[in-house]
C-alpha cells in the first residue's frame, strides 16, 4: 500500500502527496480542512506494517503451524477454536440470549479487543412459539488490512424436537445471564445516582433474585412466563410491588421503567 492509499482510507479528499524529501518530509495540499489529521496520518504511515506491507494476508496464519498454505486464502479445513497456537479472545454478542455473532481476536486486555481474526454470525428461522426450526451460520476470516476476505463458509443446521427444547433453556439460561449485570447497573443508578454498584446495591440485586428464585428457575427450565405476571399485574399474589422494591419503577437512561426493561428482554 502507498502513503497515498493510506491516507485516502480516512481523508478521500487527498488527492495527491509528495516526498519524502532530503528530510523526510511529504508535502500535500495545505488548502485543505483540518491539516493536523492529514498530518498525523502521515507519521503514522509505517511501510513495514502489517497492514500496509501485506494487506491481504489472513491473521489467522499468525497461528497456524502449517506452512503449506496460501496465505490469503481462507484455511475452511482448520478449526480456529482448537487449531490454532494460541486461543483467539471470543467475543459473543447475545441478543435476549439468543448468540447472534461471535467475534475471535488475537488479543484482550480486560477491556479493548484487539485485531479481529475471525467472525461467526448466525441468523435463527423460529416457530410462532419460539422454537428453532434451523440455523444458518456464516464465517469470515479478516485480513491485515482489517478488512473480510471475500470467502466465506456458510452452513444451514435444522433443530431436532429434542435440541428444540435444549436449545430453549440455553437461550432463556443466556438471557437471565446476561440481564443481571445491566440490571444491576440500572438498580445502581435507581439507589445511588450512578453505575458503579455498591455492596449494598449488590445485595438489593441477591434480594431481588432470591425473592424470585423459583419464578426465574422455571423460565428457564420450562419456559413458565409467571415471573412476568409478577411484574405486571397488580393482582398477583407475588406481584413485584414498589413498596418492597423501591427501585423498580424508577426511569432507566432507556425512557421506560426498570420493571419495564425486565419485562421486554424476558419477552421472547
Amino acid at each position: 500500500m502507498k502513503i497515498l492509499d493510506h491516507i485516502k482510507q480516512t481523508r478521500s479528499d487527498v488527492t495527491w502527496i509528495k516526498g519524502p524529501d532530503e528530510s523526510g518530509d511529504y508535502f500535500w495540499d495545505t488548502g485543505l480542512v483540518n491539516q493536523s489529521e492529514i498530518a498525523a496520518l502521515v507519521s503514522s504511515f509505517d511501510p513495514n506494517a502489517p497492514e500496509i506491507a501485506n494487506p491481504n494476508h489472513l491473521r489467522i496464519y499468525d497461528f497456524i503451524t502449517d506452512t503449506g498454505f496460501d496465505k490469503g486464502v481462507p484455511p475452511q479445513a482448520i478449526d480456529f477454536v482448537t487449531g490454532t497456537t494460541i486461543k483467539l479472545h471470543r467475543k459473543s454478542t447475545v441478543v435476549k440470549g439468543e448468540c447472534q455473532k461471535e467475534e475471535y481476536y488475537s488479543a484482550y486486555d480486560g477491556v479493548t479487543y484487539t485485531d479481529i481474526v475471525v467472525e461467526e454470525i448466525s441468523v435463527f428461522n423460529r416457530d410462532a412459539l419460539g422454537f428453532p426450526v434451523s440455523r444458518s451460520t456464516a464465517i469470515s476470516w479478516y485480513k491485515n488490512s482489517g478488512t473480510k476476505h471475500d470467502t466465506t463458509k456458510s452452513w444451514l443446521k435444522y433443530y431436532s424436537n429434542l435440541e428444540k427444547i435444549q436449545e430453549g433453556k440455553t437461550r432463556r439460561g443466556n438471557l437471565l445471564s446476561n440481564l443481571q449485570m445491566p440490571c444491576i447497573g440500572l438498580i445502581s443508578i435507581a439507589m445511588i445516582g450512578h453505575t458503579d454498584a455498591t455492596p449494598e446495591v449488590i445485595l438489593e440485586g441477591r434480594r431481588f433474585l432470591g425473592t424470585y428464585s423459583k419464578q426465574f428457575t422455571v423460565f428457564v427450565d420450562d419456559s413458565n412466563k409467571e415471573m412476568l405476571d409478577c411484574l405486571s399485574d397488580p393482582l398477583h399474589p407475588n406481584y413485584v410491588s414498589a413498596e418492597v422494591f423501591t427501585w423498580i419503577d424508577s426511569m432507566t437512561p432507556y425512557g421506560i421503567t426498570i420493571r419495564q426493561f425486565i419485562i421486554n428482554e424476558m419477552t421472547i
